[in-house]
């Protein structure tokens, strides 16, 4: 005995934890129906009780299904909480000083939660048997990296781009290897045309239709191969004419040379012929295609939209809850959140966006414990816990938390086990273990909670199962630290928030862009109307430069918050849908200066300097811009006009940077569908998002003065075959077009609107 006393003593001197012991458990087979036991629990502090618990039987359907103990709680803790309430899971239920299992869930919804169910301790405990692979994903947080210096890539750039180049060459010869990979590649400019259609209202018994119309498009004969045909039987009938009307030659030498002369200048004219012919019918070909897709189009009720510029930012937003649908997890019975630091606006904005997680966020019944969320104090080292301890589960954690509170089922060393049921039900996790204290309880007629808060971070959660979750004490999950700069012009307020999301990558998107569109509203202390400018960084290696940059300008009469995170959500859905590797997320910085002034402008007029031009040389573009409630001004842009551009008229779209119109969609892949992520690598995926034009941008861009159904025809099909020829390019041929199609000039305002103008192009 005395060698035990001094034995904990020299631990504790030494700073060493204790660790605890598995208790002795009973297994289903040594239960009995009318055995009597007790659970133990918190309901206020750190202060346990009991209440009375009697065995009614035990539920096995099978292998098929998990087996449970059915029993009755009472006594006066059950008499004041009405029940078994939500937070009591996991709480350890003993029978004869023997643990059975845990408290899990009740019988039914309709049904007064005496009756319950609890999971039985050996089902619970093959959870620590189970592989835990996302132990190995920045184990420490934040390890240290080779990330080139601006000075280092700019050295390595060249280089780097030819690696890149070689990459794709590698690729499309992998790809066009097969006749099966050459037709997949042919038709990436259909299916691409399908997907932007896929994005248009469509009236109800139409969308088949218009399906319809685009398979027999792609399926269509080959009208070139008929007009090949029909030139094989001319020709042969003017053979026949020639050699019935000839003269009678006088020699056979002269026969000879005669019908060698007639012979090649047949076949010069047949060869001239089949070329004009084949140029014909591939015209005819691309505008009888185009007007089938608009007439499909105007077939299902989209005549208007042709013609309309997309928003890019709000096909982004589409583009994002594609993404979510796709992911949705498929569990039948969606998982409670328990949040903190979300409200009105921002609360329903996660709530949608954790929906494709298949998890509801809750308010209220979790807060944030003392000190929490400051530097340095937000883990706790010499931690232990014990059966019946309040424990937290949580995803984000600091100046905003989303998870949920349960109770401790068993410890062993530093492992332990508790719920008794699934939080998200995903398997192998990587969640914040926390401490948490129990504020107090709230009763209802078939339902109740206890209200707690959470505490210091003590471990890590690395399984989420049917039968309930484990954690181990004393390890840490990798976590992605996000900071949020706001400034409120209107209130001459700034605030800086901070945060942790637990490294889970179907998670990160949604919490990040959450917690920024929570930062705004608390900041601002009202809804998301008005205008905001906004920058993000996120370090990573998955770009040379070691960050990834991005910064733009918004404006929304009601809702401006959900635009600005949209392009921090894609990048961060770029990083989390890596192909090759899970990438490392080591900080997120967003700085946002928020009014609610509308700064929006209108393009006014566009006039260029001069009327004629030459390939080569530079017209500058009067622009004038109409501010709102703001007097007019004027920005002067110049444009060189390519030295390749052909004599004519030449049509531009001066425009906000916001404007996609439907051919620059088709021809551009700004957004990259999911089906085609596993073609590009991470790194490109965030240059195409670096690259797009901004909101508060006057963009000039050549483009197809469209004055009828034919003139929309055609410039759809030349915007399939740019497609075509962008998806055979390498990275520096794709930045160089670019690069010459347009020009841009930052404004002060969000460019809400686009003109249409035109200059004659002389022969040079």
């Amino acid at each position: 005995m005395v060698k035990f006393f001094v034995t904990i003593c020299l631990m504790l001197l030494l700073g060493i934890t204790p660790a605890m012991a598995m208790p002795e458990i009973m297994t289903t087979e040594q239960i009995k129906p009318g055995m009597q036991g007790y659970a133990e629990t918190m309901v206020q502090g750190n202060q346990k009780v009991r209440f009375n618990v009697e065995i009614m039987g035990v539920v096995n359907n099978g292998g098929g299904s998990y087996k449970q103990i059915l029993a009755r709680a009472y006594g006066d803790l059950i008499d004041d909480t009405n029940g078994v309430i939500h937070g009591m899971s996991g709480s350890p239920v003993y029978v004869d000083g023997k643990l059975i299992g845990a408290v899990a869930r009740s019988v039914g919804q309709d049904v007064l939660p005496y009756k319950f169910y609890i999971t039985p301790v050996e089902e619970m405990m093959k959870i620590w048997q189970m592989p835990d692979p996302l132990s190995t994903i920045n184990k420490s947080g934040v390890k240290p990296v080779g990330v080139l210096t601006l000075e280092e890539y700019e050295k390595q750039r060249e280089t780097y781009d030819e690696d890149v180049d070689k990459e794709v060459e590698k690729y499309k010869s992998k790809i066009l290897s097969t006749p099966e990979g050459e037709t997949r590649e042919k038709g990436k400019a259909q299916k691409r045309l399908e997907e932007i259609l896929s994005d248009f209202e469509v009236k109800d018994g139409e969308a088949e239709k218009l399906q319809d119309d685009l398979a027999q498009n792609t399926d269509t004969e080959n009208p070139a191969e008929t007009a090949d045909d029909g030139s094989e039987k001319e020709t042969a009938q003017a053979e026949v004419i020639v050699e019935e009307n000839e003269p009678e030659p006088e020699s056979d030498t002269e026969v000879s040379e005669t019908e060698a002369a007639v012979k090649g200048d047949e076949a010069d004219k047949e060869d001239k012929d089949k070329e004009e012919k084949d140029k014909a019918a591939s015209a005819e070909t691309d505008t009888a295609n185009s007007e089938k897709i608009i007439a499909a189009l105007q077939n299902a009720g989209m005549k208007e939209k042709a013609n309309e510029d997309i928003s890019i930012s709000k096909f982004i937003l589409d583009s994002i809850a594609k993404q979510r649908e796709m992911n949705k997890n498929s569990y039948s019975a969606p998982a409670d959140v328990y949040v903190s630091g979300f409200t009105g606006s921002s609360f329903n904005f996660l709530k949608e966006a954790m929906a494709g997680d298949n998890m509801v966020p809750y308010q209220g019944s979790v807060f944030v414990g003392d000190g929490v969320g400051t530097s340095g104090s937000d883990i706790k080292t010499d931690a232990v816990l014990h059966e019946g301890d309040a424990v937290g589960v949580v995803m984000a954690y600091g100046d905003f938390f989303a998870g949920g509170t349960g109770t401790v089922t068993a410890v062993n060393g530093d492992k332990i086990l508790a719920f008794g049921h699934p939080m998200t039900y995903k398997g192998n996790v990587n969640y914040f273990l926390t401490e948490a204290d129990v504020i107090g309880t709230a009763g209802g007629i078939l339902n109740g909670v206890k209200v707690s808060s959470f505490g210091k971070i003590i471990g890590r959660v690395n399984q989420d199962r049917f039968s309930g979750v484990s954690g181990i004490l004393h390890q840490y999950p990798a976590s992605v630290p996000i900071r949020v700069f706001v400034k409120d012009k209107n209130l001459g307020r700034e605030q800086e928030y901070a945060a942790k999301i637990a490294y889970d990558e179907d998670i990160i998107p949604a919490l990040a862009a959450s917690v920024v569109y929570a930062s705004m509203e608390r900041t601002a202390d009202r809804s998301g109307y008005g205008t905001a400018n906004v920058k993000f960084a996120i370090k990573t290696d998955e770009v040379p430069e070691g960050v990834f940059e991005r910064e733009n300008m918004f404006y929304d009469a009601k809702d401006v918050g959900q635009f600005v995170v949209g392009e921090l959500t894609q990048a961060v859905y770029f990083l989390c849908t890596n192909m090759d590797k899970p990438s490392n997320i080591f900080d997120i910085r967003v700085d946002v200066d928020y009014t609610s002034n509308r700064n929006t402008a209108s393009i006014v007029s566009a006039i260029p300097d001069k009327e004629k031009v030459k390939p080569g040389e530079t017209v500058v573009f009067k622009v004038m811009i109409k501010p709102y409630r703001k007097e007019a001004e004027t920005v002067e842009i110049p444009y060189v006009v390519p030295k390749t551009q052909k004599e004519g008229t030449m049509a531009f779209e001066v425009k906000g940077g916001g404007f996609v119109q439907l051919a620059e969609v088709l021809q551009s892949g700004l957004v990259i569908n999911p089906q085609e992520a596993g073609q590009m690598s991470t790194a490109d995926r965030l240059n195409d998002l670096k690259n797009l034009n901004k909101n508060n941008e006057i963009v000039i861009t050549p483009t197809v003065d469209i004055q009828s159904e034919q003139d929309q025809s055609k410039a759809i099909a030349d915007a399939v075959k740019l497609s075509e020829k962008l998806s055979k390019m390498s990275k520096k041929e794709r930045e160089e077009l670019n690069k010459n199609r347009e020009t841009k000039v930052a404004t002060k305002y969000v460019i809400d609107n686009f003109v249409q103008t035109s200059i004659e192009v002389e022969k040079d």
